[in-house]
């Protein structure tokens, strides 16, 4: 089918769909075979290009977002430690178990 074909018949079915009329009555109204509308309604679905919903972009600009954890804080009576938020869990149990004996 050629573009200007496919343009036709692509405004057909929108017009049909965006209207209260069934196929058959559009089709009625506008002088057209239902069977022909909708073997070219199926024809421009199957065909790769037709409405998707992706859209193409570009990227205009890049951005590195830095973001930073709040450190562990420890209170064990009068002592207060201060670690990094990456602080594995089995070192800060280990350095209480420490402190602790």
């Amino acid at each position: 089918m050629q573009l200007a074909t496919q343009q036709k018949w692509a405004a057909f079915i929108e017009q049909q769909q965006n209207s209260s009329l069934t196929i058959e009555q559009f089709c009625k109204h506008q002088s057209i075979s239902p069977s022909i509308f909708y073997q070219r309604k199926r024809e421009l679905n199957v065909q790769p290009n037709t409405r998707t919903p992706f859209i193409k972009i570009t990227v205009t600009q890049q951005l590195e977002i830095e973001t930073t954890c709040a450190p562990i804080i420890l209170n064990l009576g009068k002592i207060n430690l201060s670690l990094p938020a990456q602080t594995s869990a089995d070192y800060i149990v280990s350095l209480i178990n420490g402190i602790s004996s």
